[in-house]
């Protein structure tokens, strides 16, 4: 979605490399997605995206946004909410070896995946959590229909927000998941094999 914190530093990778194909949302609002584009070969948005595609071994779902009209994005709903949501799985479709990759989607967002999808497309191993873990996001639905074991929160030291909520952190322990936090640990780095996965945090030593 066209936010600085998640759109501004993509078009310094672009000039890194060669973007042969951009997945995104569809919401083309703000100079940094119109930056972006210029020069990707192939633009791909929602929701032609939405369904199931493989890249090597893995299997990757396009979950959300899909709105019904087949319009890019939820006209209702503002741009976190109109996240592309990614659910990556090691191998086949299986829940073993998924991480989901929610964007900053928040507690509407959230709603609309769970009432689209069953349990089994969003059953994840790991996490991202959603919108760094902000007080209006991991609902308790969202929570326990991922069903994580490790949930990551990307957040900034000493900021602002007051991200990650402490209510928020406390839910996904209570689920049973261990919990890391990027403004704690550094960059979380994770080795995942199946069911099982190795964690290791920047600062762990």
């Amino acid at each position: 979605h066209p936010h600085p914190d998640h759109a501004g530093g993509l078009r310094a990778v672009g000039n890194a490399i060669r973007v042969k194909q951009l997945w995104w949302a569809g919401d083309r609002a703000g100079a940094l997605v119109d930056a972006l584009i210029d020069g990707v070969e192939e633009l791909t948005s929602a929701p032609q995206l939405v369904g199931r595609f493989h890249v090597g071994d893995d299997t990757v779902d396009v979950l959300a946004p899909a709105p019904p009209e087949r319009t890019p994005t939820y006209p209702e709903l503002h741009a976190n909410d109109n996240s592309l949501v990614l659910r990556v799985c090691e191998g086949g479709a299986s829940t073993a070896g998924c991480v989901l990759f929610p964007g900053d989607i928040e507690r509407w967002g959230e709603e609309f995946l769970v009432e689209q999808n069953d349990a089994t497309r969003l059953h994840s191993l790991v996490v991202k959590a959603p919108h760094h873990g902000s007080k209006t996001s991991s609902s308790p639905a969202f929570v326990a229909a991922t069903g994580a074991r490790q949930v990551v929160l990307c957040t900034g030291r000493h900021n602002t927000f007051g991200f990650p909520d402490q209510n928020v952190v406390e839910r996904w322990r209570k689920s049973g998941a261990r919990v890391w936090n990027t403004a704690e640990q550094g960059e979380i780095t994770m080795w995942i094999d199946g069911d099982n996965v190795v964690v290791k945090g920047f600062r762990d030593g």
